[in-house]
């Protein structure tokens, strides 16, 4: 079983077209995954860059982000940023070429 969350309604409805070109069947929805509880086995997200979100406060964004990550069930978590200062506790760090932008995966292990 494969979800897709995302708060913004826009994203969502661009993730189904895009797994419906695809030929897949996942589900999509808007929740806010600072607030939602998390629940999986593999987690993975592309966290805002601050590129396109100018005015968001990433740093506490990041930090309800991991706060809520860290209460859920999971037993992997791997987190595209451009901002890998901004996050703590990871296992692993990455760099990676996104485009024109430098971006670090960041792979945590929960215990």
């Amino acid at each position: 079983k494969i979800q897709g969350w995302d708060i913004s309604e826009r994203c969502v409805q661009d993730a189904r077209k895009n797994a419906e070109e695809a030929g897949l069947e996942l589900k999509f929805s808007r929740r806010d995954a600072t607030q939602e509880r998390i629940e999986a086995d593999l987690v993975v997200t592309d966290l805002p860059f601050g590129v396109r979100t100018p005015g968001r406060n990433l740093p506490e964004l990041y930090r309800k982000f991991l706060e809520n990550l860290r209460q859920g069930s999971w037993e992997t978590a791997v987190l595209l940023t451009a901002r890998p200062q901004l996050l703590d506790g990871y296992h692993e760090k990455i760099w990676v070429r996104y485009g024109d932008l430098d971006a670090w995966i960041c792979i945590y292990k929960n215990k």
